[in-house]
């Protein structure tokens, strides 16, 4: 992620936002943030979703690929552990995950 860039567009919303996903330097960019959570999975439906045909990023298709993802992705979790982010199943719809987000948002204010 582009911090400056990042910060700009925050800056310029007048709604909520939700931003999902992940990038290198993600937990550079935390304190932008008004909430901050991990969406946690098991290693097994991780490498199902990584390998689904669905998907047009090629990245874990091959067995190497897939193993250095999920040991990066244990590398994170530990890393939002050590951070107290909240965790979230990310085993449930979409729709059950945004209630739970938008929800605590709300609690919040």
């Amino acid at each position: 992620m582009d911090r400056n860039f990042l910060s700009k567009f925050l800056a310029e919303q007048q709604n909520d936002i939700y931003l999902f996903g992940m990038s290198g330097n993600v937990f550079d960019m935390i304190d932008l943030f008004d909430e901050v959570y991990f969406l946690k999975t098991s290693p097994e439906i991780l490498a199902q979703r990584l390998r689904h045909e669905s998907r047009e990023n090629p990245m874990g298709r091959t067995n190497y690929q897939l193993q250095n993802s999920l040991n990066w992705a244990k590398e994170i979790e530990e890393k939002a552990k050590k951070l107290n982010i909240r965790m979230i199943n990310a085993n449930q719809t979409p729709e059950q995950i945004f209630s739970q987000i938008s929800g605590s948002s709300k609690m919040r204010r």
